[in-house]
């Protein structure tokens, strides 16, 4: 009797220590640039990633194809339904839902299908953001027929700058090799990084071209010329 009690007590705080094991990898996923996930929590690899950024006046609109890879089920016996790509994208002050959806105008397009954000969550504040800018995540729900084991994502959304006329992005663990995020000016518009200690790739008045690295803000003031 003292075994089989043994046994279940193993067995209940190996069930316990899985959860927390599988909750904590959904906090992590919390902060990368975009992510993929699905309904069994099996990994989804970001592999590479061409950012194209046009600034405007008083905000950019990005434009991304984003390459995922699946891998191996994480959860035996379990098939997943649906990808779930979190969008994080950096917002002044507190907005809902409805005002977030529509300032922003996000779209995923995948092959010839269109998707649209389903919800949202608040992210934790973000080293390097004025006073009351925060990033948020913006949710896409995508059925599973609509992938392959590998397949690429066009994200598009608008992000508005930062005071002082300041363009931001925020990669988070992106690709080591395949990644580039290209800055290009729009109407009478030059550029100036003011980032510290990134990777350059291409630096002229009407276009910036950055190799995104973990944690490391990328800033680039749009000056009226």
């Amino acid at each position: 009797m003292a075994e089989l009690v043994l046994v279940r007590s193993f067995t209940i705080m190996r069930a316990l220590i899985t959860f927390v094991i599988l909750e904590a990898s959904m906090i992590g996923f919390a902060g990368a640039n975009p992510i993929a996930i699905d309904s069994t929590r099996r990994p989804i690899s970001l592999v590479a990633e061409t950012v194209d950024i046009a600034v405007h006046a008083t905000q950019s609109v990005v434009s991304g194809a984003y390459t995922f890879r699946q891998g191996e089920d994480e959860v035996p016996g379990e098939r997943p339904d649906h990808v779930i790509i979190e969008l994080p994208v950096i917002v002044h002050g507190q907005q809902n839902f409805d005002a977030l959806k529509s300032s922003v105008a996000a779209s995923v397009r995948i092959g010839k299908r269109v998707f649209h954000p389903s919800g949202s969550s608040a992210g934790s504040p973000l080293r390097g953001l004025p006073s009351d800018w925060k990033m948020c995540f913006l949710e896409f729900e995508i059925p599973l027929r609509a992938v392959r084991p590998e397949f690429t994502a066009a994200i598009r959304y608008t992000q508005s700058h930062l005071p002082g006329g300041v363009s931001a992005y925020y990669p988070i663990e992106p690709p080591v090799s395949r990644a580039v995020v290209r800055y290009t000016s729009a109407q009478s518009i030059s550029l100036k990084l003011i980032s510290k200690r990134v990777k350059v790739v291409e630096s002229q008045p009407t276009q910036i071209a950055i190799q995104p690295e973990h944690n490391k803000l990328i800033l680039v003031r749009a000056n009226k010329t």
